[in-house]
This record gives structure tokens, sequence and C-alpha cells, in this order.
């Protein structure tokens, strides 16, 4: 069975304890944003690859969605 590893850049809070103050990883995005511009890594997925299978998101509704977990030896792990 494979795993799953937690970004490193992703601070796993618990969403439902209602905090209104920025997480560390929104402040640091919008820092590396504002020097850099926007980061990430494009992962390419074939016809009968299964994307759900490879990552964990997190946010979404009001919050920007983000990657919060790879699956060890899949594709977004290894871009």
């Amino acid at each position: 069975t494979a795993t799953r590893r937690a970004a490193e850049y992703c601070g796993l809070h618990d969403e439902a304890a209602g905090q209104n103050k920025p997480e560390p990883e929104e402040l640091e995005w919008d820092k590396r944003q504002q020097q850099t511009g926007a980061a990430g890594r494009l992962v390419s997925y074939e016809a009968g690859d299964r994307p759900r299978e490879d990552v964990v998101l997190r946010g979404g509704g009001t919050r920007r969605l983000m990657v919060a977990a790879v699956t060890e030896g899949g594709r977004a792990a290894q871009a």
C-alpha cells in the first residue's frame, strides 16, 4: 500500500478550530508570490491514471485549494 507524506509547506492545522489569522503556509505563499510569482509543479497524467489516488487536497470553498500530501512513488512525488 502506498503511503502519503505531508508537503513540508502545508501546516495541517485543525480547520474546524475557526482561526481567523492566516496560516503560516498562506503567509509563506503570499511572500513567495510577491517576490518571484506563483510557484508550483505541473504533473501530467494520462488516460487511465488516477490522480485522486496521487494527492490529498485541502482547502476549497472560500480558501485556496492546496496539495496537503502526495503518495510516495506517485507522479506528483516524482515531479
